[in-house]
């Protein structure tokens, strides 16, 4: 682990809820945009299974359940299904991208001062909020209280959507996954 990153612990804690931050409505297109990475209505998919290892393919198979559905269509659209898998892939794999760069500008005796804090604290936090919010049941669920058929939910969550290349606490607990 680079000593700059092992030293980020506080600028980590920061922005890691730097998206939370981007919910104000005074940001509308911010807002917008980014507002389904927050949740996943696993109770909205339970008939895809496997979830899609990628966003657009995802987004195919919502829309495809949309138009073959006469009861309430609009609850497959992805912002009412949510994103947050995809996301936490996503800026997982901005991290382990940053990690590589980082390694070879090492490797090649080239300065990697460029490169190192800025993109790993953001990515770090970021991933690490996206994970914190996945645990939680209330982020998988359209229950109130994230109860019910929940528990369901994160078996699926944690079994089927994540693959041997993703974050599945169960198989990575404990290992500096993001360094790979």
């Amino acid at each position: 682990m680079p000593r700059f990153f092992r030293r980020a612990g506080a600028e980590i804690a920061y922005l890691g809820p730097e998206p939370d931050r981007w919910r104000s409505p005074t940001e509308f297109a911010l807002k917008n945009a980014q507002e389904p990475d927050h949740f996943i209505d696993l109770e909205r998919v339970d008939w895809l299974d496997p979830l899609p290892r990628g966003r657009y393919e995802f987004y195919r198979k919502l829309y495809e359940k949309r138009a073959a559905t006469t009861d309430h269509p609009d609850d497959y659209l992805p912002e009412h299904v949510g994103l947050q898998p995809y996301i936490t892939m996503e800026v997982y794999g901005r991290l382990k991208a940053a990690f590589r760069e980082y390694r070879k500008l090492k490797a090649d005796h080239q300065p990697t001062a460029p490169v190192s804090r800025p993109s790993f604290s953001m990515q770090a936090g970021w991933v690490t909020t996206l994970l914190t919010g996945r645990s939680r049941c209330i982020r998988q669920s359209n229950t109130t209280a994230g109860w019910g058929r929940i528990r369901t939910g994160i078996r699926r969550c944690m079994t089927s959507m994540l693959s041997r290349d993703s974050l599945c606490w169960s198989e990575h607990r404990g290992k500096e996954f993001f360094l790979d």
